[in-house]
C-alpha cells in the first residue's frame, strides 16, 4: 500500500509529537545504570527504510555505555525504553523515534481514598526526533539520531552525577 504525504500531514505529525522533556533539578543525581527496551511493531515498512531490529538495542545500549550510563539487563531501577514509528511512502522514509529514561518512584494518588503508596514508572527525561530521508539512507540516518537522542540522556546523567 502506498501513502502520499502531503506538508500538511507532514506538519500534523510534528505538531503531534510529544514536546521536548525538560530535565527537572536533580532527578537524575544517583542514577548509574539502566536497561534498554525497545518498544515497537516492527513492519515492513521498517525493512525497506534500512531499520534492522538487531541494531537498534546494540546501538542504545553501546551509546549509553560510552557516554557513562551503565547497561543493566534488568529495569530494576530505571530503563531507556526506545519507541519509534516509520512510514515509507515512493521511496521516501519518515521515522518519529522517541529515547525516555524511565525510573520507578513511590507516589501517592491524589484520588486514592485510602492514600497507600504505590510503585510507578516516572519518566526522568526524554528526547525525540522526526526525519524524513530517501529508504537507501534512512537506516544509517535513523541510526544516527537514535544515538544523539541516547547522547543527550546519557549526557544529563553524567552532568548531573558529577
Amino acid at each position: 500500500m502506498k501513502i502520499r504525504l502531503t506538508p500538511a500531514v507532514v506538519l500534523a505529525v510534528l505538531l503531534a509529537a510529544p514536546a521536548w522533556a525538560q530535565p527537572q533539578d536533580r532527578l537524575l543525581r544517583g542514577l548509574s545504570e539502566a536497561s534498554v527496551n525497545v518498544s515497537h511493531n516492527w513492519t515492513e515498512a521498517d525493512a525497506r527504510c534500512g531499520i534492522r531490529e538487531a541494531d537498534v538495542k546494540a546501538i542504545v545500549a553501546k551509546t549509553a555505555g560510552d557516554g557513562g550510563l551503565k547497561v543493566a539487563d534488568t529495569p530494576d531501577l530505571a530503563e531507556l525504553l526506545v519507541s519509534f514509528v516509520t512510514i515509507e511512502t515512493e521511496g521516501e522514509c519518515i521515522s518519529h523515534a522517541r529515547v525516555a529514561l524511565r525510573g520507578m518512584a513511590t507516589a501517592t494518588l491524589l484520588y486514592d481514598p485510602q492514600k497507600e503508596p504505590k510503585g510507578m514508572p516516572v519518566v526522568l527525561r526524554e528526547e525525540s526526533t522526526l526525519f524524513l530521508s530517501p529508504a537507501s539512507q534512512h537506516g544509517a540516518r535513523f541510526q544516527d539520531r537514535v544515538r544523539g537522542l541516547v547522547e543527550r540522556i546519557a549526557a544529563a546523567v553524567k552532568a548531573e552525577n558529577q
